[in-house]
């Protein structure tokens, strides 16, 4: 089990002698690994205010609205694209939680516990 764990953040390796509780390999993948949830709050903020401009554009200038519609049907698909990914690979884990428990109740079952 030595040198087994890694950095939570970069996946970097550790040796056999570091501590068992180590979870990162220095202070910079520690303060990115803390500042990822800064981070996505920004782009979504970015996200929303890129919406509020098309949504502007499309109200106030009536021949760029098909353009503008168009653009925003194409974000949709991808934005649809990576939620029906995250979805699946939920619904695969649950799949497997519940095959676990499926084979556990059998084992149970067949053992008379």
């Amino acid at each position: 089990m030595y040198g087994s764990k890694q950095c939570q953040m970069c996946g970097a390796k550790f040796d056999w002698y570091d501590r068992s509780d180590k979870k990162f390999c220095d202070q910079n993948c520690r303060k990115r690994w803390s500042r990822r949830k800064q981070s996505i709050k920004k782009e979504y903020a970015n996200v929303m205010g890129a919406l509020t401009t098309l949504r502007m554009i499309a109200k106030e200038h009536d021949d760029l609205r098909p353009y503008v519609m168009e653009q925003l049907r194409q974000l949709r698909g991808a934005l649809n694209d990576v939620l029906r990914m995250y979805d699946r690979e939920e619904q695969l884990e649950q799949a497997r939680r519940d095959e676990m428990i499926g084979t556990f109740q059998q084992r149970r079952e067949m053992t008379g516990r």
